[in-house]
């Protein structure tokens, strides 16, 4: 049996999905300390079905943080909620006015305070954990999430702040 190290994304009770195979620990343990999300180890190759199994990271849609930054200025967000999945310490050194703060490691316990029937932008510093919370969400039955690239970091520039 060729051994490798396979990171899967358990976003729920019936089903996960393959996200990326690794043959080297320290090329998973580098991509573990970048996407704390929920992940587990593998250690053979098996078939994973289930519910949302073959839906990649290209199934939710992105924006560019200058049009993004153009629809906060223009107040063209309609209904749409701004979710910013950083930290704490992250949000009081730099947030938006109009995002509501709700850290990534917390998001399965409140998604009740995630409507369903609105878009939802997702941020975060750089655009990575905002990525993993978009397609936990898309999992979860979410339509309409939308994940900002470059995460704060590109929105403060476009701000005139220097986030790093």
């Amino acid at each position: 049996m060729q051994r490798f190290f396979c990171v899967l994304s358990v976003n729920s009770a019936d089903g996960c999905h393959v996200i990326k195979n690794y043959k080297g620990f320290l090329s998973y343990i580098f991509f573990y300390l970048i996407n704390t999300f929920v992940y587990v180890i593998v250690l053979n190759n098996k078939n994973i079905e289930g519910k949302g199994a073959g839906t990649t990271l290209d199934d939710f849609d992105f924006i560019d943080p200058r049009e993004f930054v153009a629809k906060l200025n223009d107040h063209d967000l309609g209904d749409a909620l701004i979710i910013d999945v950083r930290e704490q310490m992250e949000w009081d050194y730099y947030h938006l006015e109009e995002a509501t703060l709700l850290p990534m490691s917390t998001i399965p316990a409140r998604m009740s305070e995630l409507p369903a029937d609105r878009k939802l932008y997702i941020v975060c510093a750089h655009g990575v954990r905002s990525a993993n919370v978009c397609y936990y969400l898309k999992h979860q039955g979410y339509e309409d999430v939308v994940n900002v690239e470059g995460g704060m970091a590109a929105v403060a520039a476009l701000k005139g702040f220097q986030y790093d």
